[in-house]
């Protein structure tokens, strides 16, 4: 390790040390059980007829909470291991970036609903948030993977993890919009701020270290399994905010996206392959943008044949992005995307986007019936108003709305799509200025990306840049085989096709 990271990663433990007792003290100070955690709450003890509908829920959607972790720390841990000299800090580095965004993300969320007494109440559906911030922030470590000390990744979290609750708050609190599976508020804002901060450094040398930026067959089985892991859990993602039929069909449609896209990569990858040989780049990757692909619209009444050709068009997009749009971002803009989130996030977050600005537009009661009302609370009738009555005696639950027309509520999906690509552009374009001030985050040099070396103790291993053993010794290596070569035997050649590779 060289005396500059040396520096970093001092100043890397002294500010979790910061972080970890301000979030103690806020957490002593402000944060307490929500009433359906706590046990002087007489309601939480009236058994399944009580009145408590929050401990209901919380116990109710427990198991799809635990899909979403098992994603957030296996699925994206293990499809960013792909990186020959990188697995330690992919997998490392995506539990600390979950769990310090998912510590902030409470208190910041708290800030926002904080009560008359200053005091946060959380619950368990306030972690499962936390967490979603926290896929946000992967989603971004995707597009840097590898090009950030852990000191700059702290910072990012921060950052990023405040302002994604506000926008998230300003999108489904303020506004009304609808994005149940988070394809809008999580996946096109994660990916577009992580392009941003990759953007602000764009000047480096990236090729200095493109030796180290491609796979093995090992870590590419590695990277199958976070894809794996992502495609069987992802119906909970998609679905974990809706209720009641509307979760039953974020289950159907999800999979049958997944099932399409899934599909769709396997012809692109056999057409376009060398040899017509299938690329597990695609496989890895592409598989999985159909359920990015119905994420802003999966327990709408899409049908399932709009979820199949919604999984089927995104999957086409995601694989030829791959191919083609990947290589021409670095070549014109010096955009490099490490894991090609551009490819599985963003423009398939984009697209649905596009998609429920559609399917809200064409929404009506013919096709929802009262349950309209319920899927788009805005824009049921106001309180004490003659349809407000009628539709109380088909639907005794529903509540009062807005009188908002169906054609806002498509307006406000469009507005919601724009400023998130906007506030996520341009507040990821000063983060990554930010990042790069030298004094403060001494970043990496451009021989030393995609090294696990500068952070972890590697056990019998050495600096392949350098031929310098670790603490735990090992004698050097030769040049030759210092760093891994792919199975035909040529250094890099894996990503010839792409300059870089992707993760969800």
């Amino acid at each position: 390790m060289g005396k500059s990271q040396f520096i970093a990663q001092t100043k890397f433990a002294w500010a979790c040390l910061v972080i970890q007792v301000v979030v103690g003290i806020l957490f002593f100070l402000l944060v307490r059980y929500d009433d359906s955690a706590d046990a002087t709450h007489t309601p939480n003890r009236l058994g399944h007829n009580g009145h408590n509908e929050k401990l209901q829920e919380a116990i109710e959607k427990y198991p799809m909470i635990v899909d979403i972790h098992m994603m957030l720390f296996a699925g994206f841990g293990f499809l960013m291991t792909f990186l020959k000299r990188y697995g330690f800090s992919a997998i490392g580095f995506t539990m600390m970036i979950t769990v310090l965004v998912t510590e902030w993300a409470i208190l910041v969320q708290g800030f926002l609903h904080m009560d008359d007494h200053f005091t946060i109440k959380i619950s368990y559906i306030h972690i499962l948030e936390g967490g979603l911030a926290a896929a946000a922030v992967l989603i971004s470590f995707g597009a840097v993977l590898g090009k950030l000390n852990p000191l700059q990744l702290i910072t990012m979290c921060l950052i990023e993890g405040a302002l994604f609750v506000l926008n998230a708050y300003l999108g489904y609190i303020v506004l009304g919009a609808v994005d149940v599976g988070g394809a809008i508020f999580i996946h096109t804002f994660g990916a577009y701020f992580g392009l941003a901060v990759s953007l602000m450094a764009r000047k480096r040398d990236v090729a200095k270290s493109e030796r180290r930026e491609g796979s093995t067959a090992t870590t590419d089985l590695f990277a199958m399994l976070g894809t794996v892991i992502l495609w069987v859990y992802w119906p909970s993602f998609n679905a974990v905010l809706a209720s009641h039929d509307a979760l039953h069909r974020a289950y159907i449609n999800t999979y049958i996206s997944l099932i399409a896209s899934t599909m769709i990569t396997f012809v692109v990858s056999a057409f376009f392959g060398e040899g017509k040989r299938l690329d597990m780049v695609d496989i890895q990757n592409a598989t999985l943008s159909g359920g990015v692909a119905v994420g802003a619209i999966a327990d709408l009444m899409i049908n399932p044949y709009g979820a199949f050709l919604a999984g089927t068009l995104v999957g086409l997009v995601s694989s030829l992005g791959y191919r083609i749009l990947q290589g021409k971002l670095f070549d014109k803009l010096k955009l490099h995307d490490t894991c090609g989130v551009h490819n599985l996030h963003g423009l398939p977050g984009f697209l649905s986007g596009i998609f429920s600005i559609m399917a809200v537009g064409l929404a009506s009661e013919d096709s929802y019936g009262p349950s309209l009302y319920s899927m788009f609370p805005r824009c049921a009738p106001v309180e004490g108003s003659d349809e407000m009555k009628r539709l109380l005696r088909e639907l005794p639950s529903l509540e009062p709305g807005e009188g908002r027309p169906i054609s806002v509520q498509a307006m406000i999906q469009l507005a919601c799509l724009g400023v998130t690509v906007i506030l996520a552009i341009v507040m990821g374009l000063m983060t990554g200025l930010v990042l790069n001030i030298d004094s403060i985050f001494h970043p990496l040099n451009d021989e030393e990306l995609y090294d696990d070396i500068h952070y972890w103790a590697l056990p019998d291993e050495e600096d392949d840049t350098h031929g310098v053993p670790s603490q735990k010794g090992g004698q050097p290596k030769s040049d030759s085989s210092s760093f891994d070569l792919d199975p035909i035997g040529v250094p890099g050649t894996h990503n010839a096709v792409y300059p870089s590779k992707q993760i969800v």
